[in-house]
């Protein structure tokens, strides 16, 4: 399944939603490309989403 067949809402809260699990784990594990750009860098987001770079990264 790719990006597209995932069934993504239009938008997506940090207060309602799990936002690892719902979001970015199931599109980084179908992603070919992943560019981020942040103000703010923590070791630990990329800690909380290796599951779905693993698979981003073979």
């Amino acid at each position: 399944m790719g990006l597209a067949e995932l069934p993504l809402r239009a938008e997506y809260r940090s207060d309602r939603a799990h936002l690892i699990q719902d979001f970015y784990l199931p599109c980084l594990e179908r992603a070919i490309r992943y560019d981020r750009a942040v103000g703010f860098f923590s070791s630990t987001s990329m800690a909380a989403v290796a599951r779905g770079l693993t698979a981003f990264i073979r």
